[in-house]
């Protein structure tokens, strides 16, 4: 994934973008065990590239559900790695930032 401008949007307001896109619940995308594991990956990586300019990793991981520094780096890794072999998975990630741009 390639380093993009940070925004000045909030993880409610990614979390709501994201749940939008995949039709869940808001809410259930902080849970750490999430049954949304995809979207719950969006969400964490979308929230590492926007908000980790003004807010640090370890608080972000605390919001979403109390997962650690080294495991939002794993989820950035998985969902590159997913993202290299699935088109359905990039136009939902592209579509997301886009949303995200037009807050």
């Amino acid at each position: 994934m390639e380093e993009i401008q940070a925004l000045d949007v909030t993880i409610g307001q990614i979390a709501d973008q994201v749940a939008l896109r995949y039709k869940v619940a808001s809410e259930s995308l902080y849970r750490k065990r999430s049954i949304h594991a995809e979207a719950r990956s969006v969400l964490i990586e979308l929230c590492r590239v926007h908000i980790s300019k003004k807010m640090s990793i370890s608080s972000i991981g605390d919001q979403l559900g109390g997962i650690s520094i080294s495991a939002v780096g794993q989820n950035t890794k998985r969902l590159s790695g997913k993202m290299a072999h699935d088109f359905g998975l990039q136009k939902r990630y592209s579509a997301i930032e886009k949303a995200l741009h037009s807050l």
